[in-house]
């Protein structure tokens, strides 16, 4: 069985769970996978370059992780302590690698690869 919550109150849900004060972070979209009774948690977010990067006039595909906001990295190193696993996407590791891919293929195969972790 699989889950999809847009603008999961993570911080919130946090606190509340594991009596544990963390901000009142949200996430994209928090991913759940139930498979033979074990549940997998995904945080899926997608960042765009105005929002999330340092200098968004000079990202490129290749430059694209040396420039994320502090902020960001610190908010996915604390949720990834509490055991979640974090996929980060943008318009950069969207695009299909060869004609016969869509961005549909790209982002499934994605997701795939990181629930198998």
């Amino acid at each position: 069985m699989e889950k999809i919550v847009a603008q999961f109150p993570i911080g919130k849900f946090i606190e509340e769970t594991l009596h544990r004060y963390i901000p009142k972070y949200r996430v994209d979209f928090l991913m759940t996978l139930s498979d033979g009774g074990k549940e997998k948690s995904l945080i899926l977010e997608y960042d765009g370059l105005e929002y999330h990067t340092k200098n968004p006039e000079i990202v490129t595909a290749h430059s694209f992780s040396q420039e994320y906001l502090d902020y960001d990295i610190e908010r996915q190193l604390e949720l990834e302590s509490y055991g979640y696993n974090f996929l980060r996407i943008n318009k950069f590791t969207l695009m299909p690698s060869n004609k016969t891919q869509t961005k549909i293929d790209v982002l499934n195969s994605l997701l795939a690869k990181k629930f198998k972790e």
